[in-house]
């Protein structure tokens, strides 16, 4: 009996330490934040959030427009939505 006690307390640790672990790791860390799309419709999509800069990337997003396509590394993509604060959503183009 106390073995087994001992070993749900264990499992108990190991599932609790790898949950807050995760909680810490940029790569969980999201939230639903609020864009408008074309139809200046309000929607939500997921936007990463990282403790260097509270979830506002820097760069070019300040100049984008929807409709707008880029060319990023990984090939086309077409602006579907943007917020106040220069962020935005993209969606891969076919060529």
């Amino acid at each position: 009996m106390r073995k087994q006690i001992f070993l749900l307390v264990a499992f108990s640790c190991i599932i609790a330490c790898s949950v807050s672990t995760a909680a810490k790791s940029e790569t969980f860390r999201t939230e639903m934040h609020e864009f408008i799309n074309a139809r200046g419709e309000k929607v939500k999509y997921p936007l990463a959030m990282t403790d260097s800069d509270n979830g506002t990337e820097k760069g070019p997003q300040d100049q984008v427009y929807i409709g707008q396509i880029l060319q990023t590394e990984d090939g086309k993509e077409k602006v579907i939505a943007i917020d106040g604060h220069g962020s935005y959503v993209t969606e891969i183009v076919d060529d």
